[in-house]
């Protein structure tokens, strides 16, 4: 069951999440006021496919794999998010629910803010809320051209197969 924890004992580890990157330490420590640290069990969801989605959440510790549910209800891998990476920015962008699960294939703490306090966090911190940002779109964006090029991989190998 997942439980809140002391982020203190992770700072180290926080400085490398990478929506946090570029934030001074009074920064950072403004950011962690708004956000609670979570500690979820290894084989625990941390988010569930169709949830909605309220929250935006980076990786301190641990490793946790993304999967969808195809319309035949088949449980499809996507990915694995380790120490450093965020997910759910899409929820920060749209009020729509979640498109895939995230479960922790580690004992996994994960830095995770709510929607709302985040806004907050841009609106009275406007200068570290856009470095924050522009983090965040550089991490929709990556992930992104990571899709793009499995799929010409995969369609190049398709067209392959027809020689």
């Amino acid at each position: 069951m997942a439980e809140t924890v002391d982020i203190g004992i992770y700072l180290d580890q926080v400085r490398e999440v990478e929506i946090l990157y570029h934030l001074k330490t009074d920064e950072l420590d403004r950011f962690l006021a708004a956000s609670e640290a979570v500690l979820y069990s290894k084989g625990e969801k941390i988010v569930a496919q169709g949830d909605s989605g309220n929250f935006l959440y980076a990786i301190v510790t641990g490793k946790a794999d993304v999967s969808f549910r195809d319309l035949n209800d088949d449980e499809m891998f996507v990915s694995s998010v380790e120490a450093g990476d965020m997910f759910g920015e899409a929820a920060f962008f749209t009020s729509e629910t979640r498109t895939a699960s995230v479960t922790c294939a580690d004992d996994t703490v994960a830095l995770r803010i709510h929607k709302g306090d985040l806004l907050q966090f841009i609106k009275d911190n406007p200068r570290s809320g856009n470095k924050v940002l522009m983090m965040i779109i550089l991490s929709l964006l990556k992930k992104l051209k990571q899709t793009n090029q499995e799929l010409a991989y995969e369609k190049q190998d398709t067209a392959g197969q027809g020689k």
